[in-house]
């Protein structure tokens, strides 16, 4: 197909390809980042803006609190851990404000404790997604929540590499290629991802193939993590 596909979350994944809007036509949501890693904060507000959500971004709870209450947020993705005040606080306290009750809060965290799990609903909050982040994850569980829906892109999406990233795998490779690969993906800017991935895998066609998956679906935290420091 050459046109875009306009569908809802219940769509098979597998016969369409990336989100990227949505339909026209409904609600203008905004959403708030509650984080305190700007790698991440920046990669959550670039999922949002680039499908047409309003965002902003807090660096801690306390001021996630105070942005709730002047901007008035559809949906939160909240942080457990955070400086000055944790997402555990921030949500009971955000439960207790006028309009606190009916905005949606998502944690965002690194655990798969399953007691975690219950700490983070028993204080107010309406679901999680762990890190490292999955875009699909991620526009998923907007859908889930706020029944939005998306138009995506006619062509399928990539099949996943068979080979998973390994610091191993990018020690080989210059220090000013992995410099540049590093200040790419900080930028969040596409064509320079792309363009530092190529110059950094002239000679591995399979590694060029792993990168270029995981920066597709905006899996930057992960080559980040496999970058050698």
């Amino acid at each position: 197909m050459n046109q875009a596909d306009i569908t809802g979350p219940s769509t098979d994944k597998a016969e369409v390809g990336a989100i990227i809007g949505l339909v026209e036509g409904q609600n203008e949501y905004r959403i708030l980042v509650v984080e305190d890693q700007p790698e991440n904060q920046l990669l959550l507000a670039k999922l949002m803006e680039s499908v047409g959500f309003s965002c902003k971004v807090a660096g801690n709870g306390a001021e996630g609190i105070a942005l709730f209450q002047t901007w008035q947020p559809h949906f939160i993705w909240m942080d457990r851990q955070m400086p000055i005040m944790d997402g555990l606080e921030a949500t009971k306290r955000i439960r207790e404000l006028p309009g606190g009750r009916e905005v949606v809060i998502v944690a965002v965290t690194a655990s798969a404790f399953l007691e975690q799990r219950s700490e983070l609903l028993e204080a107010g909050m309406n679901d999680f997604v762990r890190k490292p982040y999955r875009f699909n994850e991620i526009y998923d569980c907007l859908a889930k929540h706020l029944g939005v829906r998306y138009v995506y892109e006619g062509a399928p999406e990539q099949t996943p590499p068979i080979a998973p990233l390994t610091p191993d795998m990018l020690a080989g490779l210059p220090a000013s290629a992995r410099e540049e690969l590093k200040n790419a993906l900080e930028s969040l800017e596409p064509e320079r991802i792309a363009n530092a991935i190529v110059l950094a895998t002239a000679q591995d066609p399979q590694l060029r193939k792993t990168l270029a998956y995981l920066a597709d679906n905006f899996d930057y935290p992960a080559i980040l993590k496999a970058l050698p420091s």
